[in-house]
This record gives structure tokens, C-alpha cells and sequence, in this order.
């Protein structure tokens, strides 16, 4: 079967579809690996974390980048970190979150149509100049992964710290170019990068990809230092808040298990800067990508754009959470975006022990006998979960399973299987002890920026119709065939009022 480095699109290998839902493949440099997107059998994995561990390659790869937090933490480290900061990502601190997200989504809508109206500001322009006939009058080709990147920062700093960390300025944002430019070379290394993290021996060669990942971490780990020097200042030179309502964000989370005297209650100074690390690189990067996608299948369908464009235009200019999550077009879109381009197309985990992993669909094993009910797994076996197969499945979605259409769930039998998942019947946020910790918040940015950035504008499909991908590696994002880089170009014109 083809290499697993192939990562050339969200569903990776179509042909799994046709040829079961388990199977064995050869992984990169011959590694064998079963995959399945059995939902029950992803579920059992998922939920089983203390037989189950996510992939050595890939902890060694997300540790380089974010330290010792929540996404590397494993057994009682890992529980630990989630009891502490769960309050930060809960419904209630979400709803006090949203303020602060309509404020950087209005920004970003106010730095967009200066880009728009003006062509001589290149800030959130493409990087390359559009083709004659990308030339639209009362228009313009923008790269909406670079602002979407800018704004998502500037959302966990807002929301999640409480501070301005500058990304949506037009000065260059060094922690903005750190993350761009080390995941642009993991992206443009994708072969070294995995080969690196699969073998310990490779891994000590200090190649660009490592030399970018050593001054990310170093600039997130420096913001980082910062933000919390600064909140202790602020908070030793203060008196204690009467506002007993407050919900306390993510940083006073941190910082009050830093002090902690229960040994199972603190954090370290290194794992504080390593949750900070992690909620700036993982929860600006994913939501970036999903926002960009979601503007991408509107403007390839633009007969839904104007639907959702219409629910929001009826719809007061900043609603309340509640009322947010209310309408149902906006529910929908950002549900099929999720189940089409999940932020992770796959997730590889490995077992700590032989076990066995249930089937809801019989397999066929190398003998030639049909595995009815368990599949039986040596200890050390690699099993690569596919959410991007599951997500575009036939059989749980319908016919038509690969077109964009929010219009499916007014079935209420969609889908048709039970997924693993914490929100929609999907898989994206995953399920178990590891889900996504932020899939709340995540939901929220989403739909407020959709909500705020279609009251003022409307996305097109460049005339030229580039040949725009997903690629995945320590993430998903958009590339254009052709070009180098990480990039969403579409076609910006304002609405008019």
C-alpha cells in the first residue's frame, strides 16, 4: 500500500473505504501498522489510555515543540494537568470568554477590509500576486490562513490570558514568524522529520526542522515566562478580587496550582510554561486551519453562504452564547467542516501490553478466517486511527458523504453509526481521557468568527481555481499546488451595506 509520508489529502488513502474498515499497512520506512476506522474499535482505544499510549514518534515530536503539558503528559502527570486546568475550558468559562473573542473577531474584520479596500497594504495579502485574472475589481486575493493564524493567537491571549499578544498588529509578531516558519519547514521536511522521530539516533542530527522547532519552543516558552512574571506581579500587588463571580482563566488556573501546596495539585515552573506552550501552539493552529476550510467550502458554495449570511443578518450584532449556539445553519456548517477536514486526520496510538481491540465489522485476518468480534494485538503494535475515513464513510453519512452539505443533519438518523467523539457524532475532538481538552472554546472562536466576518464580507473561489490541499503532519493545513507554504487564498469583497 502506498506510504503512510503521503499525506496529500484529508482522507489520506481513499482506498481504504473500498477495502474494509481494518486493515495492515506498510507505515514509513517499512513499519507495519494496522489501521481501522471502526468506530468501536477506535472508541475502545481511545477511552483505554493506560494500555493504549499515544505513538512514541509523535510524542517526541509534540514534546520538542511544547514541553511537558497536557499533549505528552501520560497516567497520573496527565490527570493531574487535565483536574487542574478543566474550570478554564468549561461551559461557564467559555460564555465569559466570548467578549473578548467578538473584540479580536472585530479587529480582524476591521484589519481585513483595510486589506481589502487598499492594495498597497500587504499585510494579510498573498505572498504570491494574484494572476491576471484573480484581478476583481471591489476585490481582493488574501491569504486567510496567514490572518486566521494572526487571530487565533490573539484569541487564546485575549480569552484564555487575559492579554494582548499583538499577533493581528502589522509589525511582525515574533511569536506569529516562529510558529509560521517552523511549521513551514516540517511541512517542506516531511520525510526527514518522520524519520527523525521514529528513530532516536536521527533524531540527535540538529537539521533545519530541529534548529525551527528549537527557537518556537523557546519564543513560546519566553512568552510564556512573561505572562506569568507579569500576573504575579499583578496579582502580589493587588488585593484580593470581591468579584466572587470572576471566572478565573486559564493563567490563574496555572499559576495557583504553581503554588500549590499538595504535591498532587502542583504543577511545576516547567509544566506551567508547558501548558502555556501548548494552549498557544495547539490552540491557535487547529482552529486557524478549521475557520480557513469553513470559508473555503462557503465559497465554493456560495447558495450556502448566502443562507448562513441571511441567519446572521437576522441575528443581533453580537448575540450571546446562547443565542450563538441557536442558530441552526451556523451549527451545521461548522459541523460538516469539522467532519470533512478534521484539525487531526489520524491518530496513531500504540499498546503497552498484548490485548485484544472488539470489532463491529468482521475482519478478514492473514489465514484467510473472518475475525467476528476482537482482534488479538501483540504488545508494541502501531494502530493508526483514521478519523478522515470514518468522518467521509458512505455507510454513516450517505451517498453522498464526500460533498459539503450542512443540510444533512436535519436527517436525524446522521449518522448512522455511533462515532467516538465529544460533540456533533464526530470524531474530531477524539473521545477518552486525551479529547481535546479546548473543543469548547475551539466551537466558539469558530462560529463567532464566521459570524462576525460574513456580516461584512463575502469569499470567493479565486477565478484562476487553484488546486488547494490538505496536508498533515504535527497538524492539518492548506497548500496550493505549486507553491511552497502554508497558505488559503480566496477572493475578498466587501458586502455591501
Amino acid at each position: 500500500m502506498a506510504d503512510l509520508a503521503e499525506y496529500r489529502d484529508t482522507v489520506m488513502h481513499p482506498d481504504w473505504v473500498a477495502m474494509g474498515w481494518t486493515g495492515r499497512c506498510q507505515h514509513i520506512m517499512g513499519q507495519e501498522t494496522i489501521w481501522t476506522y471502526d468506530p468501536v474499535a477506535m472508541g475502545s482505544i481511545l477511552q483505554s489510555a493506560d494500555v493504549w499510549e499515544r505513538a512514541k514518534n509523535t510524542e517526541r515530536l509534540l514534546r520538542r515543540i511544547t514541553g511537558s503539558g497536557m499533549l505528552t503528559a501520560k497516567g497520573a502527570a496527565h490527570r493531574r494537568q487535565r483536574r487542574i486546568v478543566n474550570p478554564a475550558f468549561s461551559t461557564t468559562a467559555i460564555k465569559a470568554m466570548v467578549p473578548a473573542m467578538f473584540e479580536k473577531a472585530e479587529l480582524c474584520a476591521t484589519l481585513l477590509g483595510r486589506c481589502v479596500d487598499d492594495d498597497s497594504l500587504e499585510s494579510f495579502a498573498s505572498r504570491y500576486p494574484p494572476k491576471p485574472e484573480d484581478r476583481v475589481p471591489g476585490a481582493r486575493k488574501v491569504d486567510m490562513l496567514a490572518l486566521c493564524s494572526k487571530l487565533t493567537q490573539d484569541v487564546i491571549g485575549a480569552a484564555g490570558f487575559n492579554t494582548d499578544l499583538e499577533s493581528l498588529r502589522p509589525a511582525d509578531n515574533p511569536l506569529d514568524n516562529s510558529i509560521q516558519y517552523m511549521l513551514n519547514t516540517i511541512f517542506d521536511d516531511t520525510i526527514i522529520s518522520m524519520g527523525q522521530n521514529l528513530y532516536w539516533l536521527l533524531d540527535k542530527i540538529p537539521t533545519r526542522t530541529r534548529r525551527a522547532m528549537k527557537t518556537c519552543r523557546t519564543e513560546m516558552e519566553r512568552v510564556s515566562e512573561r505572562l506569568m512574571t507579569e500576573r504575579a506581579a499583578k496579582q502580589e500587588g493587588s488585593v484580593v478580587d470581591a468579584d466572587e463571580d470572576k471566572v478565573p482563566d486559564m493563567l490563574d488556573l496555572l499559576l495557583k496550582a504553581n503554588s500549590a501546596e499538595r504535591e498532587d495539585q502542583r504543577l511545576s515552573d516547567e509544566e506551567v510554561r508547558s501548558q502555556l506552550s501548548t494552549l498557544l501552539f495547539a490552540g491557535s493552529t487547529t482552529t486557524a486551519g478549521t475557520i480557513c476550510s469553513l470559508l473555503r467550502f462557503l465559497a465554493l458554495h456560495p447558495d450556502i453562504q448566502a443562507r448562513l449570511r441571511e441567519e446572521i443578518e437576522a441575528t443581533e450584532e453580537r448575540p450571546s452564547f446562547e443565542t450563538l449556539n441557536a442558530l441552526p445553519l451556523l451549527d451545521a456548517t461548522v459541523r460538516e467542516t469539522l467532519r470533512l477536514e478534521p484539525a487531526a486526520t489520524c491518530t496513531v496510538r500504540t499498546n503497552t501490553k498484548d490485548t485484544v481491540i472488539p470489532l463491529s465489522v468482521p475482519v478478514r485476518g492473514r489465514d484467510g478466517t473472518m475475525i467476528e468480534k476482537a482482534l488479538p494485538v501483540a504488545k508494541g503494535s502501531y494502530v493508526l486511527l483514521s478519523i478522515s475515513s470514518l468522518q467521509r464513510h458512505p455507510d454513516v453519512w450517505g451517498p453522498d458523504a464526500e460533498e459539503f452539505n450542512p443540510d444533512r443533519y436535519k436527517d436525524p438518523s446522521i449518522p448512522k453509526m455511533n462515532i467516538p467523539g465529544m460533540w456533533g457524532g464526530l470524531a474530531s475532538f477524539i473521545s477518552g481521557p486525551h479529547h481535546c481538552i479546548g473543543w469548547r472554546l475551539a466551537l466558539a472562536e469558530i462560529k463567532i468568527v464566521t459570524f462576525t466576518l460574513l456580516r461584512h464580507f463575502a469569499f470567493e473561489e479565486l477565478p484562476s481555481k487553484p488546486d488547494i490541499f490538505i496536508v498533515m503532519n504535527v497538524a492539518s493545513r492548506p497548500e496550493v499546488k505549486g507553491e511552497s507554504g502554508g497558505q488559503m487564498p480566496l477572493l475578498v469583497r466587501r458586502i455591501e451595506a
